[in-house]
């Protein structure tokens, strides 16, 4: 009998994580597409000058223009670029 109470915690123990593990936490769907999210919005120039400070450290400062089109696409596509 014992070994049945033990048997059935451990099947819902793994029902339980079976569930908890397929659940899809893309965070990745919930964050922006890099490449589609400031179409419309910011400037390829723009989009160039940031990847290139953001990810390598380089060029020149941002403009206050493009700062604000940054600001405009707002913060899931902030954070896109920015990861």
């Amino acid at each position: 009998m014992e070994s049945i109470n033990g048997f059935c915690s451990l099947m819902i123990l793994l029902i339980i994580n079976i569930v908890a593990l397929s659940t899809d936490l893309d965070l990745v769907a919930a964050q922006a597409d890099i490449r589609t999210c400031a179409n419309g919005i910011m400037t390829k120039e723009c989009g160039r000058s940031l990847g290139q400070r953001v990810a390598y450290n380089t060029g020149s400062p941002l403009t206050d223009e493009c700062c604000a089109e940054l600001v405009k696409v707002g913060k899931p596509c902030h954070d896109a670029f920015v990861q």
